[in-house]
């Protein structure tokens, strides 16, 4: 058979054939030994013969022409890719057996990268000096064993006073990752001194440290703030110690272990004395500050206590406007005259009622003690209103034919001091009783005619919130229509049908004197009346006039004045 091989230095095999021309019933059975090759173990190509292979003296073999190969011996290799990432193969990692003269390896690929990291195939020929190619394969591994290298030699000193809040972490190169970050092995914040290993580990798992010094060192003081300045306190038995590390603040630029306060807090003093006050204040590493204050002691009596001088207001003067005294001189047990803050309790006061009120006020003491009991006094006193000075009327005059209620004028008080006015009406005075006063509105009320009068005299009091009455009169003007000016109907109809059924002139019953006649035209007088209430019927001695006309005359006596004119009468 064709196409047989073996890998250099493995024995040959037994080849392999296949037969034919055998008669009278044989087979393959009867043959005996087996078929040889051309000697030789180099890498090749070898024909086939038919070495010692017999049927016996009955047949004769014809070999058909074969080749017998001999194929490269290979091995599997590791090929490290330098400190640039790159790789040459060498045959010789690849090929496990010598060559003979005149042959050479040809290898698939030489030159290798990160890109070909892993296991590969490489296929190994060898040929031969006539140019035979002769093909076998490898698994060639490809490795990258070079750890990355760091970019900076030495790495800064880290220094701090407290912690090591965050880190910059170092790169190194790496031949096919590129640029690696460090990882640190210690957690944020990193407390005390320390030695911090940065391991750069590329893909493949090569790694490298780097070493970075911490050192932590806190050299720096608390530092105390809001520190109470010295004061001196009054004594009112018992003065117990405050804590005063509630009211100072301490601060530290780490941690801050105590703060503490000598003496300490709640400690209790009755006597006069001078007390020195210590606030310590120590952080982790015991650095410590340290600040004084005082307290002086003094046993302090109110002995006296000066009211304040009288408080003259205006009457209605409002109390937010009013500035009352915030403190009072008062005298001490130790000779000194001091102001004493006060406040005054005023549960009533009306400023539009004059008078002198008298109020207690409550001292701001503090530490001064009050063993009498004195209360100051602010007296204030609320000035006598201003009189009002004239009453004012918007208008003096209304008209004759006014029905009651109708308004006239309003009314005003000139007061320097108050706006806020009540007016009556004198009862029994002058005309009073034919007018109305609602308000600040002065109105006619009357429904009588009052004929020839034409002037009328009222008195108004205005009286102030104080009290205070304003008494004016006043002169009122009623004006008369002129007689030339008064309307008279000129027709009516006395029918009975409950209009225009009679005739007269109204407006006369504001004169005195009114006369009115009617005349027919023969100059029979057929009505007369001296009351201008008084309206004609359209009547003579109980009988209807005849449709016609009429003339009237109008005589006022008040004025000596008269006026004709002509009416007509339709009864039909």
């Amino acid at each position: 058979d064709n196409g047989q091989s073996k890998t250099y230095g493995q024995a040959d095999p037994t080849f392999a054939f296949s037969s034919s021309g055998f008669v009278n019933g044989e087979d393959e059975s009867i043959l005996t030994g087996a078929l040889s090759r051309v000697p030789g173990e180099d890498v090749g190509s070898y024909a086939l013969t038919l070495g010692d292979l017999s049927a016996g003296g009955n047949y004769v073999f014809s070999l058909a022409e074969s080749q017998f190969q001999i194929l490269p011996k290979t091995k599997n290799g590791t090929l490290v890719l330098d400190a640039n990432g790159m790789g040459l193969l060498e045959p010789s990692l690849l090929l496990d057996q010598p060559l003979s003269a005149g042959q050479t390896v040809i290898l698939e690929t030489s030159n290798f990268t990160c890109t070909n990291l892993g296991n590969q195939e490489i296929d190994v020929t060898i040929r031969n000096p006539n140019g035979q190619l002769f093909p076998s394969t490898a698994m060639l591994r490809v490795e990258d064993q070079t750890a990355p290298v760091p970019i900076t030699s030495d790495l800064p000193l880290l220094q701090s006073e407290c912690s090591i809040e965050s880190l910059e972490p170092p790169t190194a190169m790496d031949n096919c990752g590129g640029i690696i970050t460090g990882t640190a092995d210690l957690e944020l914040p990193i407390p005390a001194s320390t030695v911090i290993t940065w391991t750069f580990t590329d893909r493949t798992g090569n790694s490298s440290t780097q070493l970075q010094e911490v050192i932590i060192e806190d050299t720096t003081a608390p530092v105390i703030e809001s520190v109470p300045t010295d004061e001196t306190i009054y004594l009112n038995g018992t003065y117990v110690l405050p804590d005063f590390t509630e009211i100072a603040v301490a601060r530290d630029n780490c941690e801050l272990s105590q703060f503490v306060q000598l003496p300490a807090a709640g400690t209790q003093y009755t006597d006069s004395e001078t007390i020195r006050i210590q606030l310590i204040a120590t952080d982790a590493e015991g650095n410590e500050s340290k600040v004084e204050f005082e307290r002086r002691l003094l046993n302090l009596n109110l002995i006296e206590i000066e009211d304040p001088a009288l408080l003259s207001i205006a009457w209605n003067s409002l109390l937010e406007s009013i500035v009352f005294p915030e403190t009072i001189q008062a005298q001490l047990s130790n000779g000194e005259m001091v102001d004493l803050p006060v406040h005054w309790t005023l549960p009533v006061l009306d400023t539009k009622i004059a008078g002198l009120y008298q109020y207690f006020g409550v001292l701001e003491l503090g530490e001064i003690q009050n063993p009498n009991q004195l209360e100051p006094i602010l007296s204030i006193l609320v000035a006598d209103k201003a009189l009002p000075q004239e009453i004012t009327l918007t208008s003096d005059a209304f008209e004759a034919d006014s029905d009651p209620g109708t308004r006239i004028g309003t009314l005003n008080t000139l007061d320097p001091a108050d706006d806020v006015h009540a007016y009556s009406l004198i009862p029994s005075s002058g005309d009073n009783q034919y007018f109305g006063i609602s308000g600040t509105e002065l109105f006619w009320n009357s429904r009588e005619a009052l004929p020839g009068k034409s002037t009328f005299t009222v008195e108004i009091s205005s009286t102030d919130r104080a009290g205070n009455t304003l008494t004016q009169t006043f002169t009122l003007r009623r004006n008369r229509m002129e007689l030339e000016a008064i309307s008279v109907p000129n027709t009516f109809t006395p029918n009975g049908d409950g209009f225009n059924d009679d005739w007269g002139i109204d407006d006369l019953r504001y004169y005195q004197g009114a006369k009115v006649a009617v005349y027919e035209r023969s100059g029979k007088r057929v009505f007369y009346t001296e009351s201008p209430d008084i309206r004609w019927d359209g009547t003579y001695l109980g009988k209807k006039l005849p449709t016609g006309t009429y003339f009237w005359v109008i005589s006022l006596d008040e004025i000596n004045e008269t006026r004709r004119g002509v009416l007509t009468i339709f009864n039909d």
